[in-house]
């Protein structure tokens, strides 16, 4: 008697967001078990547009024409209070939100993660770790131990955040920053690109010079 292989499912999704971003997201998609069925662009005209090959398929209404039962949904957006916005909005809605996480990544085991996240090639989270909610963490960003990154935030590539370090929810960590062990950032700041920082943070705060 012959042996049947079991035929795996890949799992259908649809995307939120045609920018650069979105590109980003698509390449990891393609080397994961999704099959992406249809790209929403939040400012669609009606054109025959293709992204990567895949086409966009309307604008955020065109959601409405799917089931949430069969479809997962991502939010491939960078700018953190857009994407958070849709990320609230999509799971009011029912919809699956996976983590798309890049088979180049190194994750802990032992790391918590939340939903809607994603984690760019060589990127590196280690123990004891939690990322929260529709957060980004990009392309070979480091995330030492015990570090707790908040909900919608966006880790630049190349950024390195020591142990123990505290980030609030909506705050964007810029290209090549370093974050000293123990510092806590408050939620909703930005920290610009190659910086250093030694001492804590507030929230709201744009910081952008070395202290």
């Amino acid at each position: 008697m012959g042996r049947f292989r079991k035929i795996e499912m890949k799992k259908k999704i649809l995307l939120i967001g045609s920018g650069g971003h979105a590109r980003v997201v698509i390449d990891a998609l393609e080397r994961l078990d999704y099959d992406l069925k249809g790209i929403i662009d939040l400012n669609y005209k009606k054109s025959k547009e293709l992204i990567l090959g895949y086409k966009v398929i309307g604008n955020y209404e065109k959601l409405k024409k799917f089931k949430p039962k069969d479809y997962f949904v991502f939010i491939a957006i960078g700018d953190n209070q857009i994407r958070k916005k849709y990320f609230n909005k999509v799971k009011k809605r029912g919809f699956k939100i996976p983590n798309i996480v890049h088979p180049s990544s190194n994750v802990s085991k032992h790391v918590s993660l939340g939903k809607g996240i994603f984690i760019n090639i060589k990127a590196i989270i280690n123990a004891s770790a939690r990322i929260k909610d529709n957060t980004i963490i990009n392309t070979a960003s480091i995330i030492e131990h015990e570090t707790v990154i908040g909900k919608n935030c966006h880790i630049c590539p190349g950024a390195k955040i020591a142990g123990r370090v505290l980030i609030g929810d909506d705050t964007f960590i810029g290209l090549g920053t370093n974050i000293i062990q123990n510092v806590k950032i408050g939620k909703n700041t930005k920290v610009g690109a190659g910086l250093t920082v030694k001492k804590n943070i507030k929230k709201n705060t744009t910081f952008s010079i070395n202290k």
